[in-house]
């Protein structure tokens, strides 16, 4: 992880005009990841399926919640 904005919604929001704000009480988290590919073949997709976990040690639940969606930087 490069950098982390733990309250993103701002962004998000102006990101994309069909964005909805998060349910009460809830926020959306950036996270700015770097990846190194080592492989010898070219054009190969990245696909990266990441979980996260507060304190409560609870897994955020993908399918409980929309992220809206922004462009790939």
């Amino acid at each position: 992880m490069v950098a982390a904005d733990p309250d993103g919604t701002e962004e998000v929001l102006a990101e994309n005009m069909f964005n909805e704000p998060p349910a009460e009480g809830r926020v959306f988290f950036l996270a700015t990841l770097e990846a190194t590919y080592h492989g010898r073949s070219r054009g190969v997709q990245l696909v990266v399926h990441l979980e996260c976990a507060r304190s409560s040690n609870v897994a955020y639940d993908e399918f409980a919640a929309e992220c809206g969606s922004s462009r790939n930087r």
